[in-house]
């Protein structure tokens, strides 16, 4: 149960479709996250959560998020639970894609193997990436 020195923030992370409603609250020992996007709910935080806590920013649809993410970021980073949440969320964007559409890792980057290439006469030539779980490109 959340009590009320709970933190909450909320998101809006552009999607390839849609614009997800990403909840992040904040209490003193734990990080729940919540989105509108298909993530199960007991599964870990999912990629627009991620994304927050990584501390990109990009896909953040509002200029007011900008500065609330910088707080949710500092406040994280004071407690050492906080900040094992940031490394991991970090840790799933270092060199590692994974799929916005069905969130799996099996991804691979079209002009950096046979098959990929092979794919990417089918895409458009902005995409660089392709899902080998759905088949989505990107």
């Amino acid at each position: 149960m959340i009590d009320n020195t709970a933190v909450v923030y909320r998101f809006d992370i552009k999607a390839e479709s849609k614009v997800h409603k990403t909840t992040i609250t904040v209490d003193e020992d734990r990080v729940v996250t919540t989105c509108s996007c298909n993530t199960a709910p007991g599964d870990s935080a999912c990629w627009h959560a991620q994304y927050v806590l990584a501390g990109r920013s990009r896909r953040i649809s509002k200029a007011a998020d900008y500065a609330q993410q910088s707080q949710l970021l500092s406040t994280l980073s004071k407690t050492p639970a906080g900040q094992q949440v940031i490394q991991d969320a970090q840790s799933s964007f270092v060199r590692r894609e994974s799929c916005r559409r069905c969130h799996s890792s099996n991804v691979i980057i079209m002009k950096k193997s046979i098959w990929g290439r092979v794919i990417g006469f089918t895409k458009p030539d902005s995409h660089r990436f392709y899902c080998k779980a759905c088949g989505w490109s990107w």
